[in-house]
């Protein structure tokens, strides 16, 4: 299943960089590129921020120019993996529920591509709403989280079906892109969350060996 999944997606991304699809999708996806940046390098700077309110003490340092950049190259790079990662899930649920009418994905109409794209989207906008108003929420099992996965999905779907509606498609499809994007967000949170306590961790361990 996981090789079917990274051969769809990567399989994909091989034709996107060859410019075997649209010049509009290949600019769209540059622009969901540019934005995962950003969103990466501000929701650190504003995670940071609040660590310092929190605790008071010294002023959150400053990041070099350098570790901006890789922030964003890496971030930038990982958005690009999971948009083949999401065509991956939606062509694999293709084959597995064909009963659902999928439009087919040609190179004159990327149907998949563009809602796999929107997904992407989607999973960017969350981690940027998380930053803004939960920054300092860590990711668990509690009714906060479980009520903010259902509001995301059902938001997600609808949103999904505004922005990019296709005639006679299953409201199932809309339903399952919002749940990638739901987990997605979830995931990538659950993420920053390990990366933020072993940054925590590290900064304990320098201040007790200078101790």
């Amino acid at each position: 299943m996981a090789e079917k999944l990274f051969g769809f997606g990567l399989g994909y991304l091989l034709r996107l960089v060859r410019g075997d699809q649209s010049l509009t999708l290949f600019i769209a996806a540059g622009a969901m590129m540019l934005l995962a940046a950003a969103v990466e390098v501000w929701g650190k700077r504003r995670y940071q921020a609040w660590l310092h309110a929190e605790r008071g003490g010294h002023p959150p340092h400053e990041a070099k120019l350098s570790s901006l950049a890789a922030d964003s190259l890496l971030s930038m790079a990982g958005a690009l993996v999971a948009w083949g990662v999401i065509y991956g899930l939606l062509a694999l649920a293709k084959g597995a529920i064909p009963a659902w009418d999928w439009p087919e994905q040609t190179d004159a109409n990327p149907a998949l591509a563009w809602l796999s794209l929107l997904v992407a989207y989607s999973i960017i906008i969350g981690l940027g709403w998380l930053h803004l108003l939960f920054v300092g929420r860590k990711l668990s099992l509690r009714p906060f989280w479980i009520s903010f996965g259902t509001i995301w999905l059902l938001l997600a779907a609808y949103t999904l079906k505004l922005v990019y509606p296709l005639e006679g498609l299953h409201p199932g499809i809309y339903v399952l892109c919002g749940s990638i994007s739901t987990a997605g967000t979830l995931l990538l949170w659950g993420l920053r969350d390990a990366e933020a306590d072993a940054e925590d961790q590290a900064a304990e361990d320098r201040g007790a060996v200078n101790n």
